[in-house]
């Protein structure tokens, strides 16, 4: 019996873990995201140890 593997099935999903949503750590985030959105293999997760983002740099 011979066995073919197909592409997709040797495909791996990629995860990518974001630590800090600071500037650097959220816009690394939101660009992995959008690039990978047409390749369906790249999963992004953002931690942060606070909820919520606030922009300081635009707030003064």
């Amino acid at each position: 019996m011979k066995t073919t593997h197909s592409a997709a099935a040797r495909r791996h999903e990629v995860l990518v873990l974001v630590l800090g949503a600071g500037y650097a750590g959220l816009s690394a985030a939101t660009q992995l995201a959008a690039r990978s959105r047409k390749r369906g293999d790249l999963r992004v997760t953002l931690v942060n140890p606070c909820d919520t983002f606030t922009e300081w740099l635009r707030l003064r």
